[in-house]
């Protein structure tokens, strides 16, 4: 059996389930890290005032660079962790024109962009080539806790999932160390139709901190 942890950017895995893959690999299980949003800004990219804003707080380059740097240390984190890494390549929500700002970024999906990425990430899911997972492994996917977009809307494949036994739902970090998040956003997204009406076992939950 493999664990699938599906994170939304390069980091989310790392920094919200690393202790468990640790753990898991460590025992000689196997764990894949999906990061889904990690690919180039497009090239017609129009840089708004929160992109540069972004760039600059980084600090590790401008464009292209910027994704390339962080693939190299969700890479390295993969490594230290023991887990196996692939990348998709749907750009950041920040690089998509629906979401001009940091408060764009953290309201509800723009539904044209959820519908789109909804229905690509479901097509690589149903590509056994690009994600071959099996109906005995487990797919952990993030609650979506602090309302960001792009976690919210990989959250939502637990409705492309039905097909497996063990669905799971991890907490974002760091957004999970703000309590009144995770006492809203973790119930909203216990609710969702993705969970609700799931023909597989019942989502489970698991903290980041224990």
């Amino acid at each position: 059996m493999t664990h699938w942890f599906f994170s939304p950017h390069a980091d989310d895995a790392a920094l919200s389930c690393g202790g468990q893959i640790a753990t898991r690999t460590r025992a000689g299980e196997s764990c894949v890290i999906v990061t889904g949003m990690a690919g180039d800004p497009p090239p017609d990219l129009t840089v708004t005032p929160f992109i540069e804003e972004l760039w600059e707080r980084w600090q590790i380059g401008r464009g292209k660079a910027v994704t390339q740097a962080r693939r190299a240390e969700d890479e390295q984190a993969a490594a230290t962790l023991g887990a196996t890494i692939l990348f998709l390549d749907y750009p950041d929500a920040v690089y998509r024109s629906y979401y001009p700002d940091a408060q764009a970024i953290f309201g509800a999906p723009a539904f044209p962009d959820m519908i789109a990425l909804f229905n690509a990430l479901t097509n690589d899911l149903s590509n056994e080539r690009k994600l071959p997972i099996r109906a005995s492994d487990t797919v952990h996917l993030p609650l979506g806790i602090g309302g960001h977009v792009d976690h919210l809307i990989m959250g939502s494949l637990g409705a492309a999932l039905k097909r497996l036994k063990s669905v799971v739902y991890y907490e974002d970090y760091p957004y999970s160390r703000d309590r009144t998040h995770d006492q809203f956003d973790t119930r909203a997204a216990l609710q969702r139709p993705s969970a609700a009406n799931s023909n597989s076992a019942p989502p489970r939950q698991y903290g980041s901190r224990r």
